[in-house]
């Protein structure tokens, strides 16, 4: 009878107040750290199960699709790579397949990155060897447009991991955010945004110039984080470092020029785009050692923006929008905040020793006579 009343009792409360099983809302975006890997810059991803900690270095215009480096033998590098036979989820397409003059294994696993998970990612499995041009796999940053790619952001987008085809680089706090713009916290007046081929990451500019003078005209520039410096074809990097030279005393056969650590009396670069200039200041286009500069210029076939870039600014690509956007990144003066500090405790430190004197005379000069202390 007891039972019976409580279970009534339950059946009431459950009419007057009904349980409700809401939905989790699942992650539309996350937000990882970037690691230096030697010049480049990497992040960690997890593949797999149970989760293998994969470091890929982070590539804009060289590869396409996810690669997981893989040896059979002794590891020559010191990253962890990717076993396939450690992975319950791992499944096998082609173990004989053809990535250019290469041979490589085709397959698919679980990939995440934070909490946005890739269930069915195919990627390449290549073999490390000294001929290799990374020490570690490649996380290609790019949207195909066409979406007859199987690539990691088309991926994601194909299985609705992420409400926005957006990602966001950091190089300031060592972020990178896939789903989100993550500039919140921007100033947008202090937005350059700028349209993009965002299959190739190229765009267009009306010129660029140094000091005024204008090096090239109506072409493109491709951004790629993996790359060094700045790329341009072989006429204008010799024009841009004879203009940088006239001022200053360079070695051009060094491509060094004697300099401050602070880059004083050095040119901005700029980039004209859409009436709106991008510039890279001498601290992320030249590399000081022992009062000499050395130029972080390359040549080749056309204009490719690296991470002079990428620290410069904080960068939003939308595939969406076909559009890129940057933030001028606001970096302390290290020198006048130095010297500020230094300035701060030697008048503390004055300051200090003049009380301490006035201390002691006055110790010295008062009268003692009532001090029964003393007695």
């Amino acid at each position: 009878m007891v039972y019976l009343f409580l279970l009534i009792n339950l059946a009431y409360s459950l009419r007057k107040y009904p349980l409700h099983l809401e939905d989790q809302a699942l992650p539309t975006s996350s937000s990882n750290g970037i690691e230096n890997a030697k010049t480049l810059f990497a992040v960690t991803i997890q593949v797999g199960e149970p989760g293998q900690n994969i470091s890929a270095i982070l590539v804009m215009d060289d590869k396409k699709d996810l690669i997981l480096a893989s040896v059979q033998e002794d590891n020559p590098s010191e990253i962890s790579l990717y076993n396939s036979s450690a992975s319950k989820t791992y499944h096998e397409i082609n173990d004989d397949y053809m990535l250019g003059d290469d041979k490589v294994e085709l397959g698919y696993d679980k990939v995440s990155f934070g909490s946005l998970i890739a269930n069915n990612q195919s990627f390449y499995i290549v073999d490390l060897d000294d001929d290799s041009k990374y020490d570690r796999s490649v996380l290609p940053l790019w949207f195909d447009s066409k979406n007859n790619s199987k690539n990691f952001l088309n991926t994601l987008k194909n299985e609705q991991k992420i409400e926005a085809n957006v990602f966001s680089i950091d190089l300031w706090n060592m972020v990178l955010t896939i789903g989100d713009r993550a500039d919140q916290d921007k100033n947008p007046e202090e937005a350059i945004k700028i349209p993009i081929n965002t299959e190739t990451w190229t765009c267009s500019f009306s010129n660029i110039s140094l000091q005024g003078i204008v090096l090239d005209e109506n072409s493109t520039f491709n951004l790629a984080i993996e790359q060094e410096g700045i790329v341009g074809p072989s006429d204008k990097i010799a024009l841009l470092r004879s203009i940088i030279a006239e001022d200053h005393d360079c070695d051009s056969k060094n491509q060094t020029c004697q300099c401050r650590s602070d880059f004083a009396d050095f040119p901005n670069i700029e980039f004209l785009v859409e009436g709106q200039i991008l510039i890279i200041d001498p601290h992320n286009y030249m590399q000081y050692q022992s009062e000499y500069c050395t130029f972080d210029f390359y040549e080749g076939d056309k204009w490719i923006l690296g991470q002079g870039l990428f620290i410069e600014y904080f960068s939003v690509f939308d595939h969406d929008e076909g559009s890129a956007t940057f933030y001028r990144v606001h970096y302390p003066k290290v020198e006048e905040s130095g010297f500020w500090i230094g300035f701060g405790l030697i008048a503390i430190g004055v300051i200090y020793g003049i009380a301490l004197v006035f201390g002691i005379v006055w110790y010295c000069m008062k009268d003692n006579s009532r001090d029964y202390t003393k007695i």
